[in-house]
């Protein structure tokens, strides 16, 4: 009897580490199909997923996450690892560095843009130079075309920040 329970002592405090294991995991939900069927190009900055760091607004950490930023919705998407599905962090990011830029956001409303837009920080503290690379929807008619064609088009602003 002893060894019963000895037994299932063991295998419930085994079973609670896999389950603190599986919470340090990024949280991440599932993304509604990015479908752009009749939009030739991407929306994304990189079309293959990069590795990158994140920090979150709860101050977690991640490093070396496959990582790809959707320039047109301007959202940060990451990889699972176990079944290699794109997901959108359900913890807002902070910041996130990829290919060598750190991009933050947090920054007052312009234009178009909110508190949520990343922007890539190239110099300054008290005076920022800030940069966004951003992807609009072009729609074109051709010459003597019925249909009219929707292409990805990059675009690049450049903003200077007095704090």
């Amino acid at each position: 009897m002893k060894f019963l329970t000895t037994l299932m002592l063991l295998f419930c405090f085994t079973n609670a580490g896999k389950a603190q294991e599986y919470l340090r995991d990024i949280l991440g939900r599932p993304i509604r199909e990015l479908s752009f069927v009749d939009v030739m190009g991407s929306p994304f900055a990189n079309d293959e997923f990069l590795k990158g760091n994140v920090i979150l607004n709860n101050d977690d950490e991640y490093e070396n996450v496959p990582l790809k930023y959707n320039t047109y919705n301007d959202e940060l998407y990451f990889k699972n690892a176990k079944d290699e599905m794109l997901l959108s962090f359900v913890i807002p990011v902070k910041w996130f560095k990829l290919a060598g830029q750190t991009y933050l956001n947090g920054f007052p409303e312009i234009d178009n843009f909110t508190k949520n837009s990343f922007y890539s920080l190239l110099a300054g503290n008290k005076i920022k130079l800030l940069f966004k690379s951003y992807k609009t929807i072009l729609e074109s008619r051709p010459y003597n075309s019925p249909h009219a064609e929707k292409r990805f088009e990059s675009n690049k602003a450049y903003f200077i920040l007095k704090e």
